[in-house]
């Protein structure tokens, strides 16, 4: 990937007490509404994403607006699936047909981006540590296996 951007951003809703909207509420429902945040991350990158399809209904669901998609073929992976060659961009060995009346385990718009599963762990531990910090202020619990 020849250019990659990330932005991320951070806004504390302004509900509860000492804030904008419902300043004057009692300490139940402040202890509710208070203290929550919009998060947003964004990732720009150059490249070619593409989006594997079936042209025909292998789920059985009827739903021809949104098409198919294969499942990897085994020990397959974003990161030997794209050639980048002239006449073949992308490996088709590398998906399966699901099993008819079932959905594939392909992702709608494939980027040309691998994360290794440590690089996986590592920011599904980042996302859990952020839950566990709204967690303790809104006492409850939100964990991944």
């Amino acid at each position: 990937i020849r250019h990659r951007a990330t932005f991320s951003g951070i806004y504390e809703l302004p509900f509860g007490r000492g804030r904008t909207l419902a300043s004057s509420v009692g300490p139940v429902v402040n202890q509710v509404i208070s203290g929550w945040q919009l998060n947003l991350i964004v990732g720009l990158q150059s490249g070619f994403p593409f989006t594997p399809e079936l042209g025909f209904n292998q789920s059985n669901d009827g739903n021809t607006a949104a098409p198919d998609r294969p499942n990897w073929a085994p020990g397959r992976s974003p990161a030997d699936t794209y050639l980048h060659r002239q006449m073949r961009w992308y490996d088709p060995t590398a998906f399966t047909l699901p099993i008819a009346g079932t959905y594939g385990n392909v992702v709608r718009i494939l980027v040309p981006l691998v994360v290794t599963d440590e690089q996986l762990e590592e920011g599904l531990d980042v996302l859990e540590a952020g839950l566990a910090v709204v967690s303790e202020q809104k006492q409850f619990a939100l964990t991944h296996a």
